[in-house]
């Protein structure tokens, strides 16, 4: 079973949001997190590290641009083998083999878009 995590977290700053985080990737054992609008130009790893409580994670990120926007897609390498990345304005796309009982391929997309409702709509 895969368990994955998406959450529009409206920048990474404070102690509570990092601890809220925390927090609920243990207690559900997410094995893939998809975050949306992170406002940073890159996470630190080592806060990526302690977020999961282990290293045996891997991270693909599309940082933000003047503090707008910003996505990172975080798997546990155990479960997932990455094959291919694409990545862009506000969006990364990861494809790979996820590995239960048997080896599946599958493909995960992180989007965020910002602005109006109107603006959204006419992508």
């Amino acid at each position: 079973m895969m368990k994955l995590i998406s959450m529009n977290i409206r920048g990474t700053g404070g102690s509570s949001k990092k601890k809220y985080l925390e927090d609920l990737i243990r207690k559900e054992q997410a094995n893939v997190v998809c975050l949306q609008e992170t406002k940073c130009k890159e996470l630190w790893k080592e806060n990526i590290f302690k977020m999961w409580g282990t290293n045996d994670i891997d991270w693909v990120e599309r940082g933000a641009d003047n503090n707008v926007g910003g996505v990172i897609t975080i798997w546990r390498r155990s479960r997932f083998h990455l094959v291919n990345v694409i990545t862009g304005m506000n969006f990364c796309i990861i494809e790979g083999e996820w590995k239960v009982w048997e080896t599946f391929h599958i493909t995960i997309v992180n989007i965020y878009s910002f602005g109006s409702l109107k603006e959204r709509n006419a992508i």
